[in-house]
């Protein structure tokens, strides 16, 4: 059966089958940072805890070596976090931010907020990461971390602004919510698709959430009860998810459900078990954000 045909269908309270298929219209910007790829050196830059010494972040070539066009870090005080800093981001705002390290002798990279709060999976081992975010500080803040000697290259950053599509509305708050995609070909740590089911303020950040994420070798899929944007711990989780092409939220009466799909929606896996939680029943909203590598986004009633 064609993934069409099945996009009419009827709701969980027993309406009327209607075509319910939208293309996910969300857009992204240009990149938003200064001299993000250090083509004009530390330009644009503000070095942080840089004393010329025992910590200091230079220009050199992508390899580490003389030349230029990428930032190596080394820093040899471990009280001492070593930093780049500037304005990106408006507080609340989605955006899009990714890094890449091109050479590696020890520590790790972590991309930030000001200083604090992970904004993509820290680099070291996974040498480059991508992922959509909301703002929650302004600054960007790439910077050492793990134990000292902290010694890298990174050739690239990037900040893209996120326009968040159009919120549907739901006929009834039992809704069953499908978003159907490509995974990228070449996947990053931090790849992301988010489902957000019976939202009952974006603004605000209540909503439930279905999170898929690429951890650099493997798909994972989270369910969240979000209150004030904050997710704290999954309340469901599956790792290992494979090449999904389809993720799904249940919400039935206090039942909440996530499932993924592998054939564009013909079989759907049940990802953890059914959760009882009345967190958000009246709410009929729902949307997806997905990452600007993922191609073919749609979102559907099912």
């Amino acid at each position: 059966m064609s993934r069409t045909a099945k996009l009419l269908i009827t709701t969980l309270s027993g309406g009327v089958a209607e075509p319910t298929s939208w293309a996910a219209d969300q857009s992204f910007g240009a990149n938003l940072l200064t001299n993000g790829d250090f083509s004009s050196g530390l330009t644009g830059w503000t070095k942080i805890n840089d004393n010329g010494t025992t910590a200091t972040v230079i220009e050199t070539a992508a390899n580490g070596g003389a030349g230029t066009g990428a930032a190596t870090y080394n820093n040899n005080t471990t009280p001492v976090t070593l930093a780049l800093e500037q304005a990106a981001f408006a507080v609340g705002d989605w955006y899009e931010v990714a890094g890449e390290m091109t050479a590696f002798t020890s520590g790790r990279l972590d991309i930030g907020y000001s200083g604090s709060g992970a904004v993509i999976p820290s680099l070291s081992s996974v040498r480059a990461a991508r992922q959509v975010e909301r703002a929650t500080a302004a600054n960007l803040r790439p910077q050492t971390g793990g134990a000292t000697p902290r010694i890298y290259t990174v050739d690239n950053f990037s900040v893209k602004r996120l326009t968040v599509g159009t919120q549907r509305t739901a006929p009834a708050a039992d809704m069953d919510i499908q978003v159907f995609y490509t995974l990228p070909a070449s996947p990053l740590a931090g790849d992301r698709v988010f489902l957000f089911g019976r939202i009952s303020s974006f603004s605000s950040g209540n909503y439930w959430l279905v999170l898929l994420e690429y951890t650099g070798s493997a798909w994972n899929i989270n369910l969240y009860a979000v209150a004030s944007h904050a997710r704290g711990s999954a309340l469901k989780s599956a790792s290992g998810v494979g090449t999904t092409n389809g993720i799904r939220f249940y919400a039935n009466g206090d039942t909440v459900r996530m499932y993924t799909t592998s054939d564009a929606g013909d079989n759907w896996t049940q990802r953890g078990t059914d959760l009882t939680s009345a967190t958000y029943n009246t709410a009929t909203d729902f949307n997806v954000i997905a990452g600007s590598q993922f191609t073919g986004v749609t979102i559907s009633r099912a």
